[in-house]
This record gives C-alpha cells, sequence and structure tokens, in this order.
C-alpha cells in the first residue's frame, strides 16, 4: 500500500487546487476556473503528486484520466470541501473581527463607492477598521509584498501568485467638457479623436494599455498632454479646457454631471474594460478575507455610481 503523509505535513490550502484538477482534469481548465495562473496550477499538481505519492492525472491517447487513488479521492473530496466551508462560514462573525482590511483602488471608487461598501461595519457593534489607499505604484510595492488585502482596479498586469475575480465588464468612451468644440457632435470619427490633446490617468497598473496597444498596433498615437494619478483630478483639469479622455462608460456617465462632462461613443472597437477584484494567494482560504471579499463584489457590482442607468 502506498503511504501517504500524516495530516499534520499536508498544506490544507491544495484541497481546492486539488477539486478543481479533479473535476476538469486539466492543469489549464482548472486554473482558469479558480483564477489562478497555470504555472501555479502545474505547482499545486507537483505538490500534490509527491503528498499523495500518486500521479492523479496521468494522459490517456489525447486526453487526461484520472488514476484510481484520484477517483477514490473524488468521492469524498467535495463533500469535505463543503463541510468545511459550512463549518468556516458558520464560525466567522463579521461584528467579533478586530481585523483592519487593507483596500487599494483608483479614487473614483474610494470617494463614491467605497464609503457606502464598509458603511455597514462602521457602527459601534463592530470591530472591522478599514485602511483605504489610492491604487499606484507604492501601493503596487505593498501588493507584491502581501500587504494589501484587496485591490479593485481595471489593470490587467498582475503576478502568477495573483487571483483575480472579474465582477464587471464595461465600454471605453471618449469624454470631454460640455463645452468642447466636439460636444454637439453625435460621432466622432478618428482623425478628430487623433487631433484632440488627451489626458489620461496613471494608476498602479499603468496607464489605459487597452486603448494605446490597439492605436499602436494601427500605426497610431494620441497627443497625451496630461498625464494624472487620479481621476477625480482628470474630470476636473477635462471641465476647464479642450482635453479628451478614454475612461470606462459608467464613469463618464456617473461623472457628467458633477463635472459637466460629456461622452461619446470610440471611432474605433475595443475589447471592453474588465472591472476586477485581485487578491495574494495566501488569502484565498483565509475565512475572514473571504467573507469580505464577497461582501465587497456584491456591494460594487450593485452601487449605483458603478452602473449606468
Amino acid at each position: 500500500m502506498k503511504s501517504v503523509k500524516p495530516l499534520n505535513n499536508i498544506n490544507m490550502n491544495l484541497l481546492v487546487p486539488l477539486n478543481a484538477l479533479l473535476e476538469y482534469r486539466s492543469v489549464t481548465a482548472a486554473a482558469d476556473h479558480l483564477g489562478i495562473a497555470q504555472p501555479t496550477m502545474s505547482k499545486h499538481l507537483a505538490q500534490l503528486r509527491k503528498i499523495l505519492n500518486d500521479k492523479l492525472l496521468v494522459r490517456v491517447g489525447s486526453h487526461m484520466q484520472l488514476t484510481p487513488t484520484a477517483h477514490n479521492i473524488q468521492a469524498t473530496l467535495s463533500g469535505v470541501l463543503s463541510g468545511l466551508n459550512d463549518i468556516f462560514a458558520a464560525s466567522y462573525d463579521p461584528l467579533k473581527d478586530k481585523r483592519e482590511f487593507i483596500i487599494a483602488c483608483p479614487d473614483y471608487v474610494s470617494v463614491y463607492i467605497m464609503p457606502d461598501v464598509i458603511k455597514p461595519y462602521l457602527h459601534d457593534e463592530s470591530q472591522l477598521s478599514f485602511h483605504i489607499i489610492n491604487w499606484d505604484v507604492q501601493a503596487r510595492s505593498l501588493l507584491l509584498e502581501g500587504l494589501i488585502d484587496f485591490v479593485i482596479t481595471i489593470d490587467e498586469d498582475f503576478a502568477p501568485n495573483f487571483i483575480r475575480k472579474v465582477i464587471d465588464k464595461d465600454d471605453w468612451v471618449m469624454v470631454m467638457s460640455e463645452k468642447h468644440p466636439l460636444a454637439n457632435k453625435e460621432t466622432i470619427t478618428m482623425e478628430e479623436f487623433l487631433a484632440q490633446p488627451h489626458a489620461q490617468t496613471i494608476t498602479g497598473g499603468g496607464s489605459s494599455k487597452q486603448i494605446d496597444r490597439y492605436l499602436k498596433n494601427h500605426q497610431l498615437k494620441r497627443n497625451v498632454r496630461l498625464i494624472t494619478q487620479g481621476y477625480i483630478q482628470m474630470y476636473v483639469a477635462i471641465r476647464d479646457s479642450e482635453l479628451i479622455s478614454v475612461v470606462p462608460k459608467h464613469q463618464a456617465a456617473n461623472m457628467a454631471k458633477d463635472f459637466g462632462l460629456t461622452y461619446r461613443s470610440l471611432p474605433f472597437d475595443v475589447a471592453q474594460s474588465q472591472h476586477s477584484v485581485y487578491w495574494h494567494e495566501k488569502f484565498n482560504n483565509d475565512s475572514s478575507h473571504q467573507w469580505f471579499r464577497d461582501h465587497i463584489i456584491n456591494e460594487i457590482v450593485n452601487h449605483p455610481c458603478h452602473r449606468v442607468d
């Protein structure tokens, strides 16, 4: 009989990857399901094979199949995980938790959305505390050190050991002052778009890479005249100038009244922005972290400032 390591020598964080591997029978599909990089999932599989002293997944023809040991594990693992989730969900009480959550996000999110997200936990009965910081280059460094609980962003360049949950997608639009010379036009041409002075916001992931990547691929470049580290600062500048910028549609729609702005569709087709919550994989099975990230995701998706009514 094969020997299996004692339970106290096993990394319990591997149970969720193991379940995904057995269900999808593919490193790539299991990684996609959990929102982690394929190299990370391959590392998990290697660790599981060593711990369980079994291949778990073997190639048969063009497909991967479970070994007899893997079949035996699969028969009970999903029930075990379901039971564990019930235990930790029942045992976690946010009113008794004294944890400080550190959240990095752009100023639009921190000013217009996060106050409502954390408001239910700022009363006397709760002991939770929150530290909301701007999502910038310094915050990225803290994130890489595992010192930030969550990042809320449309940026996409993250290391493989960060887990991503895409919470929404949105069109990109061109935003400008209501007094802009192009504001009375319903359709803006590419020539007009490129001829305008542009403002651009740089966050922790850099500038609007998706837009500039498209333009570069078509041998085009916009005339960036202003770079800011926050969206609100940029909207103030746009309001009082002939600058334009490219932002997610929900931002433009919700900021239009406050800043005297208007917005138009872009003169080219580009993939939608993806609004995501990221966290370090070390937090993935942390019960309080899991509870609060579920709360964050639900509140952001349903917040009026995240939607276009």
